[in-house]
Order: C-alpha cells, then structure tokens, then sequence
C-alpha cells in the first residue's frame, strides 16, 4: 500500500474510534435514566474465548416468568397490546391465510420493561434459585410514556429489544398437539445491547473467579451459594449500558 493509502486508512480508524468514544461520553454525560445494582443473578460473567482477558457481563432476563409453551392464554402481551406497537392485526383467525400472513410478520424493536425481584410463585422448582430475577412485564415504543407508567427506577429497566408477533394455537393435552382455535400473542425475544464489557476498574474481582456464571450456576456450589458478586447496572442517553461499582456477596442465608 502507497503511503496515502496508508495516512488514509490511519486516519479512519483515528475517526472512527473519536466517533465511538464521543457516542459514549454522550451517553454518559448528565444523569443516568437507571441505576441499578443486580447480582449475578441477573448479570452473568461471560468469556468470550476460554482464553480470553476480555469480560462481559450478559444481563439474563425471563422472557415471562412461569409461563409454559403449552398455556393457552397470551398474558399481558396479547392482541391490542401488538396493535399498539404496530402490527396489523386486521385479518380474522379465522381467514384461511390467517396463519400464512401473522407467522410472516418480521421482530419489531420496542423497549421492554423489566421487572426486578418480583415474588416467585409458590412452589418453584430448585432451578429458581439460580434464575435472574429480570422478568418481562411490559413493551411500548415510547421510552417516556413507560417510564411514567413504571416510575420507579430501582424495580422497574426499561431496556431496548426486539419484540415479534406469535400466532398460536390451543394445545390439546391429549394428543399432545396444538389444535382447534387460534389467538396472537407477542414475545420479547431479545434485549439489544445486552453484553456489558466490564471496565478495567473493576476486573480484579472478576479476575479471581475461575468458572463464568453458567459454569458456576450448573454446581451445586452454585445453587446453595448463591450469586458471588453484585455490579451497579446504568442506562445513558443512547440507551446504552455499562457497569459501575462492583462488589463480591458472601454465601447466601439458607
């Protein structure tokens, strides 16, 4: 490559990272729109190559807590609520090109509310000891009008994410199979920006430990112990996460 070529391409990388760095002072900039500290619950510790130093926490969430693949209601995320973020839901269940038409329907970006450390229904199985505690509860395309639904920042993420149009069928527990009258439901499906990289200030504690967190949560360490750490989760101006202060947790009360 000719020199020029070489300035050139240098000087795109110098602007590119400028672009990123000032994206991040931005969404960090003023007060943050969350605050809040989550266990490792509900932050997991990933690496991403076994032998990798670079760390990320991925924010686990229960798309709706409790709900089976065989339940035959939509819950909160029913008819009117995907007409409200957009889907065209005109067509009868009953038209023949019901089924054709509402399973072609494309993911919508939406942001979803997230409910922390709801009560966990009685009678839950072992594995909800280990289980984030983030549950989807809601889902708008108007960041404001949800946060003044859900005021309260320290029970209440509203997160970017993708949503999508289900259309269903009532499932027959004798023969096993899903028959006989349709209804539309919506799931959230994914949470955008949902890998947090861990800042350098706060690696140590992270470091030390030897097992990410779906390691360590598959031991049965890991269901009487509880989480081992704790991590300030924030939202900026873009949307956009990252980690704060960081603290490591004692062993869980039985």
């Amino acid at each position: 490559m000719k020199r020029p070529g070489i300035l050139l391409a240098a000087a795109l990388v110098l602007a590119a990272d400028a672009f990123v760095l000032a994206e991040a002072a931005y969404n960090r900039s003023g007060s943050p729109t969350a605050a809040i500290e989550l266990t490792e619950r509900e932050l997991r510790l990933m690496r991403p190559h076994r032998e990798s130093t670079f760390l990320l926490l991925r924010l686990a969430w229960e798309p709706v807590w409790g709900r089976s693949d065989f339940e035959d209601e939509p819950g909160w995320f029913d008819q009117a609520k995907l007409e409200e973020l957009g889907y065209d839901c005109r067509i009868p269940l009953t038209d023949p090109s019901a089924s054709a038409h509402y399973r072609a329907m494309q993911a919508r970006e939406v942001f979803a509310v997230l409910e922390y450390n709801r009560a966990e229904p009685a009678g839950a199985d072992e594995n909800r000891s280990v289980l984030s505690r983030l549950a989807a509860v809601d889902a708008g395309r108007d960041l404001a009008v949800l946060r003044k639904k859900y005021p309260d920042a320290q029970r209440f993420l509203i997160v970017p994410a993708m949503a999508r149009l289900l259309y269903e069928q009532r499932w027959d527990p004798n023969i096993r199979a899903r028959v006989g009258r349709a209804y539309l439901r919506g799931v959230v499906t994914e949470l955008l920006a949902g890998e947090i990289s861990v800042p350098h200030s706060e690696r140590r504690l992270f470091e030390a430990l030897d097992r990410t967190s779906d390691e360590y949560f598959a031991t049965p360490e890991g269901h009487e112990r509880g989480p081992r750490y704790a991590a300030v989760l924030y939202y900026g101006k873009n949307h956009e996460p990252w980690i704060g202060a960081c603290r490591a947790l004692g062993r869980a009360k039985p």
